[in-house]
Order: C-alpha cells, then sequence, then structure tokens
C-alpha cells in the first residue's frame, strides 16, 4: 500500500475510528446497564438534537475545508487563504447555532414530552462550539491525509466521555436517573473540548500562515458550496430529530404506554444502534478520505483516475460491513445477551429483532456514504441533496404509517429503505456523470460469493449447544476464515508484492497507474 494512496488513508482512519467507537461502545454499554432502558432512552433523546446542532454549525466544515485546501494544494497556491476564510465561516455559523440551541432547549424539550429534562441541553450547548472550532483543522488535516491526527483526537474524546461519563454518572445516580444523565452529557461537553484543543496544538506545530486579510472572494465561494453540502448532511439529523419525539408517540398509537414506548426507543438507538454503527464507521473513514483525494485526482489527472478511487472505496467498504451485517443477522441475540446483561430477555428480543433488520441497512449505510462522497468531489453536490431528501422523506413516511400497524419494527425498516433508496438513486447519478459502474461487476460478485460461503458455514455455528459467549467467538473465526479466505482464494484481494501495489485484479495496475508485471 503506497503512501498517501486511499488505502492506506481509509485504514488510518478507519482504524482509529474504529478504536474511538469501539471505546464508545464500551462506554454505552456500562452505560445502559447503569442508567437502564428508561434511562438510556431519556440520554438518547438528547443526542438527535445535539446531532442536528453539530451538523448545522459544522457538518459540513470539514468537508469544505478538505475540499479547498486539497484543490489549493493540488494547484500549488497557498492554503493559508483557505485556513482564513474557512475561521471566519466557522465564527458565523458557530454564534449563531449555539444561540439558536439554547433559545431552543425549552420548546423542544416539551415536544419530547421530557420537559423537566431541558437543562441536559444547556449543558451541551458549549459542546457545539467546540466542534465547530475543531472542525476547521480537522477539514485541514484531512486534505494533507493526515487522517491519523483526526482519529486520534475522536479517540482521545472518546476516552475522555467514557472515564468521565461513567464516573460523574455514577456520583450523580443516588440522586436520581435524570441527573445521572446529566452527568453522562457533561463529560460530552468536556470530551468536545478537549478534541478542539488536541487538533489546535497540532495544527499549532505547522509552519502554515494565515494571511491578515481574508480573500471575500475565497469566503463566499466556500460559504456557497458548503449551503448544499450542508442541506445534505442536515437530513439524516434532522430525521433523527423527528424520532426523537414522534416515534414514542407513534408506538402510542400502536397501544404502548410511554414508560415501554421510551424504552423501545432506548433499545433501537442506544444498544442496537450501537453495534449498528460500528461497521458504517468504515464507510465514514472512506468517504472522508476519499473526498480530498478525489479533489486532488480531478485536478491531476482526470476523471478516470478518479473513477478508480471511488471504486476502490466502494470495494473495501462492501469487503468490511458485508460480514458484518451477516453477522448481526444470524447472532443478533447472542450478541446482545453477551453486550447487554441487564436487559431483560424480552428486550434483548425485542432489540434481537430491530438488529437483524437493521443488518440489512450496514450494506446500504457503506455505499450511501462513500457514493454521496463522490459526487460531492465530482461538483454533484446539489444532486447528493435531492437524493438525501427524497430518502429522508419516504424513510419518516413509512415510518408514519407502518408503525401505527406493527410498532417498534417499523423504524429500522424504513431506516434500511432509506439507505437502500438513496445508495440507487446516487449510483445512477455516478454513472450518468462518470459513464461508469461504482464497482467492477467481477468484483462485487466475487464478494456476494465470499458472502454467501460465509452465510453457510456461519448456519452451522447457530446449532453449537454452547454458551452465547462461545457460539461468537467460534462465529467470528468461522466467519473471518470463510470470508476472507474465499476473496484470497478468487483472487479479489491480491498480497502486494515487492515493488507491486495490492491493488483488484481486474484494474490491471499498480499504484502507478503501470501494468502490473509478476516480478521474479
Amino acid at each position: 500500500m503506497r503512501k498517501g494512496s486511499l488505502a492506506a488513508a481509509t485504514a488510518a482512519l478507519a482504524l482509529t475510528s474504529l478504536a474511538a467507537k469501539v471505546l464508545g461502545a464500551v462506554y454505552r454499554i456500562p452505560l445502559t446497564n447503569l442508567l437502564g432502558a428508561e434511562g438510556m432512552g431519556l440520554y438518547q433523546t438528547f443526542f438527535p438534537v445535539y446531532a442536528l446542532f453539530i451538523t448545522l454549525t459544522s457538518g459540513a466544515l470539514p468537508a469544505v475545508v478538505s475540499r479547498y485546501a486539497a484543490y489549493y494544494d493540488a494547484s500549488g497556491r497557498d492554503c493559508g487563504e483557505v485556513l482564513a476564510a474557512a475561521k471566519k465561516l466557522c465564527l458565523a455559523v458557530a454564534a449563531s447555532g449555539t444561540l439558536l440551541f439554547a433559545a431552543a432547549a425549552y420548546p423542544i424539550a416539551g415536544l419530547q414530552a421530557a420537559s423537566e429534562s431541558a437543562a441536559g441541553y444547556f449543558i451541551l450547548v458549549p459542546a457545539v462550539a467546540a466542534v465547530a472550532y475543531s472542525s476547521v483543522y480537522r477539514g485541514r488535516f484531512l486534505a494533507k491525509n493526515r487522517t491519523s491526527v483526526c482519529a486520534a483526537a475522536q479517540t482521545a474524546e472518546q476516552g475522555i466521555k467514557l472515564v468521565f461519563g461513567l464516573a460523574l454518572a455514577a456520583f450523580l445516580a443516588k440522586y436520581g436517573s435524570v441527573y445521572a444523565v446529566y452527568g453522562a452529557l457533561a463529560a460530552v461537553t468536556l470530551s468536545e473540548f478537549a478534541g478542539a484543543f488536541i487538533l489546535r496544538a497540532v495544527y499549532g506545530k505547522s509552519k502554515e500562515k494565515l494571511p491578515v486579510c481574508v480573500d471575500k472572494t475565497l469566503f463566499k465561494d466556500m460559504a456557497r458550496s458548503m449551503l448544499p453540502m450542508l442541506a445534505s448532511a442536515l437530513v439524516l439529523p434532522i430525521v433523527t430529530f423527528v424520532d426523537s419525539f414522534a416515534i414514542v408517540r407513534l408506538l402510542a398509537a400502536y397501544g404502548s404506554e410511554e414508560t415501554a414506548a421510551r424504552q423501545q426507543y432506548g433499545l433501537l438507538t442506544g444498544a442496537v444502534g450501537t453495534l449498528v454503527n460500528l461497521p458504517v464507521v468504515v464507510a465514514l473513514s472512506a468517504s472522508v478520505a476519499v473526498l480530498p483525494k478525489l479533489t486532488s485526482e480531478l485536478v491531476a489527472k482526470g476523471k478516470n483516475a478518479a473513477h478508480a478511487k471511488t471504486s476502490s472505496a466502494v470495494g473495501y467498504c462492501l469487503m468490511f460491513s458485508l460480514p458484518c451485517a451477516i453477522g448481526f443477522a444470524l447472532f443478533a441475540p447472542e450478541i446482545l445477551g453477551s453486550l447487554y446483561p441487564a436487559l431483560s430477555y424480552a428486550e434483548i428480543a425485542s432489540a434481537a429483532q430491530m438488529l437483524r433488520i437493521q443488518s440489512a441497512g450496514v450494506v446500504f449505510a457503506a455505499a450511501m456514504q462513500v457514493l454521496c462522497a463522490s459526487l460531492q468531489a465530482l461538483g454533484k453536490v446539489r444532486s447528493v441533496m435531492v437524493y438525501m431528501a427524497v430518502g429522508g422523506a419516504c424513510r419518516l413516511l413509512l415510518q408514519a404509517v407502518l408503525m401505527p400497524k406493527i410498532g417498534i419494527v417499523a423504524a429500522p425498516i424504513a431506516q434500511c429503505s432509506m439507505y437502500a433508496l438513496v445508495t440507487v438513486l446516487a449510483a445512477l447519478g455516478y454513472r450518468q456523470e462518470t459513464g461508469s459502474g461504482v464497482i467492477a461487476l467481477n468484483m462485487f460478485a466475487k464478494t456476494a460469493l465470499a458472502g454467501v460461503i460465509m452465510i453457510a458455514a456461519e448456519l452451522g455455528v447457530t446449532v453449537l449447544g454452547a454458551s452465547p459467549a462461545v457460539k461468537l467467538a467460534v462465529a467470528v473465526a468461522v466467519g473471518a476464515v470463510t470470508f476472507f479466505g474465499t476473496l484470497f482464494a478468487v483472487k479479489a484481494i491480491v498480497p502486494k508484492r515487492r515493488g507491486v501495489s495490492a491493488k483488484y485484479p481486474e484494474d490491471g495496475k499498480n499504484g502507478r497507474g503501470e501494468k502490473n508485471v509478476q516480478r521474479n
């Protein structure tokens, strides 16, 4: 793998992001056991709103900064101008977003039928400004291919949140579950400030100088580029925000009491959501890494070279998301029972049903992230905005229609439908723009074959009469050997040889764009 390659950038960011997600999962598991299903449901009601305002103030900033910085680097221009304009843009959006978040705290808490917990939003208000500030430096590091700095800061954030979150929640639990939730939220704010401090400190060691005067034309161009990117990024947080108060009310129409409905919402967003997000982080890493890479490739070599990057990124995501989806579908009760021993048998059964449905969405979510990032790099930012809006509307409509009839399982069904629809639309848009498919048919067929063989092998594991922990350990080992062993056997993955980059065999080229040659 060459230095600076997309695979290297994706792997570095994915590994450290996975470490951060693992820390997050490690945190959520004892926190769920500490707060219980109802307390976790209350804790989770804050995050859709928090995520919405985080996205509103800084969701598009890293992408815009990385795209413009990569363009300036590839063109040999002074990138300090980009950072100066980005800081001015950050100040404007962070100030307005923070004030709006504080003003909306009580009305939103009322909509969520939890007006007594509005103080939790004020605990999170400073974190919005901290994330916006750090996003400027995050975008610059991504453009410079220093993805490990961003991921290391994220890992540090999760570690701080884990330590202080559990400590504060445990200390305040004696005053009631609401205060325990406040303690966990305070740790979130503390961790965001720590992440911003780390990124600024590392950037401070660079020799890059910012101009005194901001280029007004560049500032306006970046602001115009940010708007459709921001609209695209806002779709998921808006939908999740609507879910935070609509799901409980829709479940009431299904016949559930408010306490039971909040418990089911906590299982969906806490227990199940935490697991589903783990494999999706690889796709997020690939999408974050691919945007500045594609921008540089387009400037230097044109669309053909950029297409190779997209195809590789989609392939990497498929190779990771498919076995995870299979594992979730086949071993959902064992996974949930092992990770969340405090949950009752009925709660595990309900969560397992949701996780099995969500497993299909893992593959679509992974592909969706990479395709949307690729289209943004190709200048189709408005198209991505439309695709995401259509998918979000479809999800809310399905949820509203199905949930009063079939209950909480309507939520994962609607979410998977959204991911699938956006993926199809983005794939069609990508083909129209480039004239090429998003991944070689040969590679897709080989990966699908590996998935079928893995399913056959894992079905044998499901009938073992062992404990859930032992069964899971055997399933992971068998799944890894069969899936990746098949990929190597059919030469979907070619081991790196001396002087030759590891590439898909159908690419026929090494990392320098030359034909692969077997070296003696």
